[in-house]
């Protein structure tokens, strides 16, 4: 029935409400298994992105339909709004000196605007490779660089298909491919994933640890809701495979 939310989309704002004060900010970039930033980097603004991936979520849900449980499953693993990232490839030589992850760098944009960087991780003298995070600064920035799951691309605050990034003593010619190349390194999914190391001492997940046996139980009862497929718990497993498309 149209304008009910599914059961999956409850299950994903019960998981993720408690953890965004606590793990928004360590969740590992999910290429490179390094953490996007430490607690201090986690802003109003980062927020304010993940709080629209999960509204993205809801709202894909509420269609009722098979399209938008499938767009939401997207949204979910691969996020939308949420730390914003690149994979670069150096050209015209390799990085002459170590590049230190942190380390600002100034690109162009699609759109023609100026792009605020750093560097995720470090990168050593010889690399051809670099990946930068895009600094989400203000609620502004937040879905001028649309990428991964989202219904709704939108590249005109990634970077440039190539051209020049300058940090304070060089300048790096590059190339990637925007919607190939630009993803967000800050998911639900990588948030219930992380339930175990946010929550371990908490007596309620606790319980939840005991009955289900399995640290990451929300995080995999999303991903059987939302792909219609049973669950392997040690008590309570539902099958979604059983459901309907209202009761997914």
């Amino acid at each position: 029935m149209r304008g009910r939310v599914p059961l999956a989309a409850l299950a994903a704002a019960l998981v993720t409400a408690p953890l965004l004060r606590q793990v928004a900010s360590t969740v590992p970039d999910p290429r490179s298994g390094v953490f996007l930033a430490d607690g201090a980097d986690f802003s109003v603004a980062d927020a304010a992105a993940l709080d629209l991936d999960q509204r993205t979520l809801i709202g894909r849900l509420s269609l009722g339909t098979d399209g938008g449980l499938a767009a939401a499953a997207r949204i979910y693993a691969e996020g939308g709004f949420s730390g914003p990232c690149a994979d670069l490839t150096l050209v015209d030589g390799s990085i002459m000196a170590d590049i230190g992850r942190g380390t600002s760098l100034l690109g162009s944009s699609l759109g023609g605007d100026d792009v605020l960087l750093t560097a995720l991780e470090d990168a050593a003298a010889g690399s051809i490779r670099l990946r930068v995070r895009y600094a989400v600064e203000s609620a502004a920035f937040v879905g001028s660089c649309r990428v991964g799951g989202s219904p709704t691309p939108e590249l005109s605050g990634c970077l440039a298909q190539s051209g020049l990034l300058y940090s304070l003593e060089h300048q790096y010619a590059y190339v990637y491919t925007p919607l190939d190349d630009n993803y967000n390194a800050r998911t639900l999914a990588g948030l219930g994933a992380r339930s175990r190391e946010a929550h371990a001492a908490a007596p309620t997940f606790q319980k939840f640890f005991a009955y289900y046996g399995e640290s990451d139980y929300a995080n995999e009862w999303i991903h059987a809701a939302l792909g219609g497929v049973p669950t392997f718990f040690r008590n309570g497993n539902p099958d979604f495979g059983q459901f309907e498309l209202e009761g997914r």
